[in-house]
């Protein structure tokens, strides 16, 4: 059976006793979730980086080889 986010963290969340210990697995799950995102954008930030490079690179080489393959 597959839960979707929401049902998962409300049985987890029914699993506690007090509201106490739901208000702090909730924050904990928030910071785990942000700090997930966090790393994920800076992951995503070095990739468009990468992909710019490549293709400023390939640009330049088909700048380079045009003229010699195909003519105008």
């Amino acid at each position: 059976m597959h839960l979707c986010f929401t049902d998962h963290i409300l049985r987890a969340l029914s699993s506690l006793q007090t509201t106490e210990e739901k208000l702090a697995a909730l924050c904990k799950k928030y910071a785990d979730l942000h700090e997930e995102h966090r790393v994920l954008q800076s992951t995503h930030k070095q990739h468009q980086r990468k992909l710019a490079m490549v293709h400023f690179s390939l640009s330049l080489s088909l700048s380079y080889i045009k003229p010699k393959y195909f003519p105008t």
